[in-house]
């Protein structure tokens, strides 16, 4: 899991122009409110969860198109599947070759559970920042959670 997770931590902070949408959550929001004083505010917490959710979601979408593409990298990053390649590679040489090789179904197993752990994750933000936030469809539209189901099916 460590390693699986400093993958998906790796690609998420490799460049920091891809934290574009958390930011455009947050102005979004105030542009939406009309509030020009509140672009000088601290957002409250629930539009941060609100904000993250929605960057988690957009990474559970990397990590599981990596896996069906059989990426190597995603943003000049190992993906998860390489990452945890590599590990089971350093592993089995510490142990003298002696340990057995973690297949690559396992592998696939695995990334699939980062990416089920990153949209459930993106889920609970987002449902919680909503709510904190004003509510379901509290400017007129659907809720986010909605539209992320929506998405999905």
């Amino acid at each position: 899991w460590r390693c699986a997770f400093g993958a998906v931590r790796a690609i998420a902070g490799a460049n920091n122009k891809h934290l574009l949408r958390p930011q455009l959550v947050l102005m979004g929001h105030t542009a939406a409110r009309g509030h020009a004083e509140a672009a000088m505010q601290d957002p409250s917490p629930a539009l941060v969860d609100f904000a993250a959710g929605v960057e988690l979601q957009h990474l559970f979408m990397f990590v599981h198109d990596d896996m069906m593409d059989q990426a190597l990298q995603r943003r000049g990053q190992d993906t998860i599947q390489v990452a945890l390649r590599k590990q089971d590679r350093a592993e089995r040489e510490a142990a003298g070759g002696s340990s057995r090789n973690v297949s690559a179904q396992t592998i696939q197993y695995l990334t699939t559970l980062v990416g089920d752990v990153l949209q459930a994750k993106s889920a609970q933000l987002l449902a919680s920042g909503e709510r904190g936030c004003g509510g379901a469809g509290a400017l007129g539209g659907p809720s986010a959670m909605d539209v992320v189901l929506d998405g999905a099916f």
